[in-house]
C-alpha cells in the first residue's frame, strides 16, 4: 500500500527542515510513482533523481516534474483515474506562475500531489482487492 500525501504536510515540513524534506519527497514521490506506473512507464532512479535535483542548479526539477508529471497522467488515462495535468501543466505552472507572487509552482506542487493522491487511492483498492481475492 502507498502513502497519500498532504500538500500541507510537505509544504509544513519544508519550511521547518529549510528545504531539506523537499529532497526527501523527490526521493520518495519517484520511487512511488515508478510503483504507481509499473511497466507503463520506465523507471526513474529515485537516487539519480535526488542527486540531478540536488546539483543542476534548478534545472532538473524542472525536468523531473515535466517527467513524472507525465508518467501520472499517462497512466492514469490507461487506468481510467481522473489526472487533468500533464507535465507541460506543471512546467507552466512553475515557469510563468513564478511571476504570480511566487505562487506558481506551490500551485504546480498541490495539483501534483492531487493527481498523485488520485492514483493512490486507486492502486491501493487494487491491492487490497487483489489480496482479498
Amino acid at each position: 500500500m502507498l502513502k497519500q500525501r498532504s500538500f500541507w504536510g510537505y509544504f509544513g515540513l519544508v519550511l521547518i527542515t529549510l528545504g531539506i524534506y523537499g529532497l526527501v519527497f523527490v526521493y520518495k514521490m519517484t520511487k512511488d510513482i515508478n510503483t504507481l506506473t509499473g511497466d507503463e512507464a520506465p523507471e526513474t532512479s529515485p537516487g539519480l533523481a535526488l542527486v540531478l535535483y540536488m546539483f543542476t542548479c534548478g534545472i532538473y526539477p524542472l525536468i523531473w516534474y515535466y517527467q513524472q508529471g507525465q508518467k501520472l497522467y499517462n497512466s492514469g488515462m490507461a487506468k481510467g483515474v481522473a489526472v487533468k495535468e500533464t507535465g507541460a501543466s506543471y512546467l507552466l505552472w512553475i515557469i510563468l506562475g513564478a511571476f504570480l507572487f511566487g505562487l506558481g509552482p506551490l500551485i504546480a506542487i498541490a495539483k501534483f500531489i492531487k493527481n498523485y493522491n488520485n492514483m493512490v487511492v486507486i492502486y491501493n483498492n487494487r491491492v487490497i482487492n487483489n489480496a482479498n481475492a
